[in-house]
């Protein structure tokens, strides 16, 4: 637990979520009268994509400019009293409450423009940078929602946030554009001509008594409103800058503002809260980021990442796959989805007492236009996405269109239900190199249950390591008269037994066959190889995705005992099938379901006496299926990077035909720090010209 004054998760939290939790930390929704300030500054974009090519320094030159800047803006705005609510990439949301809330808004976006214009312009190490701003505001009586389940997310939503952002968005930079509402608050000669929704501000303000900049002492945890990658992140450590490729979703709400008036707060809390909670899960579950949420007109927007703060090793795949349990969700708000991946600006900004993680770019900015451009309940995502990815999906193929930024027309696809999975990309025709105590150990196994000591062995290694590279090798060496093959795919992680389907089948026989014919089939191998399990057929079956009509024993067990029931049948037929040697290679188990995780375990146990041999292969880690150890009935074999010399070797087999000078070897072999894959995939690039 974190708490106390000097927490590093105090400055990711805005006051009003401080406030919220020691005086009504039960509520979803409070309503509060006051002003808001929108602020979006324009330049740091382009500052960002030039001084990326810079590598580390130019990213820290990056937080360096943007934490200055900020810093000098939000220090005029708590001198009036504000608030930072969020930080919106390169934009700053601020709320004024309070006695004479109106007038220090005012004054605060009064204020910030003059510092920003004496501050603005200055020198970078890629040439002068002149930043400009827009603000619009409002004020009237704002909603704001303190929702979700990992993390309790503070957004900002309803009318007046709508007016708010109407305001900034009919502004052009260097305006102030005040709402007809907070206009009557102000004397007739700080109002000027009106512009689209509003009236611009000219003159300078009314003067108001300034404060000083203070953080109040917390007794409570932060860690429940602060999102998990972020809290884990910011707690280990100092956040340090970078420029990174990120795959970036924007999550679009809408129709918030009519649920707001036709049904109340609390019923748009409700949504609201259904749907952060929706996508806490199905970002949670697959390392990809809530990275924060942003307000829009007539809703929201919810900005993921995966990629940044931390890598989840198919950053692509798990944004798709966690984007479409999101849009498949039921929070009865109308959403809409826009991803894409490339190099951003990744890190913490902002003064010492206000700060967040955020993520700046021009791929940043287009995931956004294609969330504009996405279709009620529909995500919208670049090739470079979709093609990244193991999980194949229904896509559609949009007609080219301009957006906003670009100058030639996007080449974008919607993406649709999960069909199937790629083959891992391996190093076809390339010679086994560096693993020869691995093939050893795999070898060796296989002799043992070929004598009728059955083993397990448990085949683990970061992507890339050539986990499926090896298993081909060894299947070759090894020579099976039998080999059942079965994989976990992460899109399917969700469904009951379904690595099993096909592994049993193939055990069983029942390839290929309808389920009319291996229905029957299936009732004859039992009858025929375990007589005294003929009673839980309907239980067997339900493994392989076949429905049997149960017997009168299986409709009189209870609940509580049929998984059990379930599991020691198919591992005695298992068992009693198993009199042939085999090899079964059961492929990405960190991504296996939980009941077939117990009945994985069970069959393993059942088979210590028979010629199979299992071999289960995963990345290192506690998800999904670990083996347990059973002595010498489990082999645990690891593929660690390859030392230099198989790298080398490597480099000198995939280009016999074009060698490289020593110098792009000895390159290649630092970048690719003995991942095989990742060293092909950088010949695939050299040889394109990347």
């Amino acid at each position: 637990m974190t708490t106390g004054v000097t927490s590093p998760l105090q400055p990711y939290l805005p006051r009003l979520v401080l406030d919220w939790q020691q005086t009504m930390p039960d509520a979803l929704v409070r309503e509060i009268d006051g002003s808001m300030v929108f602020a979006d500054v324009s330049g740091f974009t382009k500052m960002s994509e030039r001084l990326g090519r810079q590598g580390k320094v130019g990213a820290e030159e990056v937080s360096d400019v943007i934490g200055d800047t900020f810093g000098t803006l939000l220090a005029e705005a708590y001198a009036c009293g504000g608030s930072l609510i969020k930080f919106g990439g390169d934009a700053l949301l601020l709320f004024f409450e309070g006695d004479d809330h109106a007038f220090r808004a005012v004054a605060a976006a009064h204020g910030m423009r003059a510092e920003l214009r004496r501050v603005g312009t200055f020198s970078t190490t890629v040439g002068r940078v002149t930043l400009r701003m827009s603000v619009g505001a409002h004020t009237g009586l704002f909603h704001f929602f303190l929702v979700g389940g990992s993390h309790r997310e503070l957004i900002v939503a309803g009318p007046a946030a709508t007016e708010t952002v109407t305001m900034e968005g009919a502004a052009s930079a260097g305006q102030i554009l005040l709402s007809p509402a907070l206009t009557a608050t102000l004397p007739g000669a700080n109002r000027g001509r009106p512009l689209g929704p509003g009236v611009l501000l000219v003159g300078s303000p009314p003067d108001v008594e300034r404060t000083e900049i203070h953080r109040e002492a917390v007794t409570f945890d932060l860690e429940p409103f602060v999102p998990v990658a972020l809290r884990e992140t910011v707690l280990e450590g100092e956040v340090e800058p970078e420029h990174r490729s990120v795959t970036i979703a924007f999550v679009h709400y809408g129709g918030f503002d009519d649920l707001v008036l036709r049904e109340g707060p609390a019923a748009a809390a409700g949504a609201l809260d259904a749907l952060v909670r929706s996508a806490q899960r199905a970002v949670d579950a697959r390392g990809v980021a809530f990275l924060a949420s942003d307000i829009a007109p007539d809703g929201g927007k919810i900005i993921l990442t995966a990629g940044a703060p931390v890598v989840t090793g198919a950053d692509e795949e798990q944004m798709l796959l966690a984007v479409r349990e999101i849009i498949a969700g039921d929070s009865g708000l109308p959403l809409h989805v826009g991803v894409n991946k490339g190099p951003v600006f990744a890190g913490a900004i902002g003064p010492s007492y206000r700060r967040t993680y955020t993520v700046m770019g021009d791929a940043v900015n287009l995931a956004a236009r294609l969330m504009a451009k996405a279709d009620t309940g529909a995500i919208v995502a670049t090739p470079a996405v979709i093609d990244a990815s193991r999980t194949i999906f229904d896509t559609t193929e949009l007609e080219p269109f301009l957006v906003k930024g670009k100058k030639k027309p996007i080449t974008a696809l919607t993406v649709g239900e999960a069909k199937g999975s790629r083959t891992t990309i391996a190093e076809a025709g390339l010679p086994l190199l560096g693993r020869d105590a691995e093939l050893e150990a795999l070898l060796a196994a296989w002799k043992s249950a070929q004598g009728g000591e059955g083993h397990v062995v448990e085949l683990s290694g970061e992507p890339g390591m050539g986990k499926s590279r090896l298993l081909e090798e060894f299947l070759q060496r090894a020579e099976s008269p039998s080999v059942i093959r079965s994989e976990c795919r992460l899109y399917q992680s969700a469904t009951a037994y379904f690595p099993f389907r096909a592994l049993l089948r193939s055990a069983f026989g029942l390839e290929g066959l309808d389920d009319e014919v291996a229905v029957d089939e299936l009732t004859r191998l039992v009858e025929e190889r375990a007589p005294s399990r003929l009673r839980w057929l309907s239980l067997i079956a339900t493994p392989l995705g076949l429905d049997i009509a149960p017997s009168p024993e299986v409709e009189a067990l209870d609940d509580k005992f049929r998984r059990a029931r379930l599991e020691e049948a198919v591992a005695a037929l298992v068992a009693a099938v198993a009199d042939e040697p085999a090899v079964v290679v059961i492929e990405d188990t960190h991504w296996m379901d939980e009941p077939s995780r117990d009945l994985l375990a069970r069959v393993a146990a059942a088979l210590r006496s028979s010629r199979w041999l299992v071999v289960l292969s995963r990345r290192p880690g506690q998800e999904g299926y670990v083996a347990a150890d059973e002595g010498d009935a489990l082999v645990r074999v690891e593929l660690r990077p390859l030392g230099p010399e198989p790298v080398i070797a490597l480099i000198h087999a995939a280009t016999e035909d074009d060698p490289l000078r020593s110098q792009q070897e000895r390159e290649l072999a630092e970048r690719a720090a003995g991942n095989p894959l990742f060293l092909i995939e950088l010949l695939d690039a050299l040889r394109r010209g990347e």
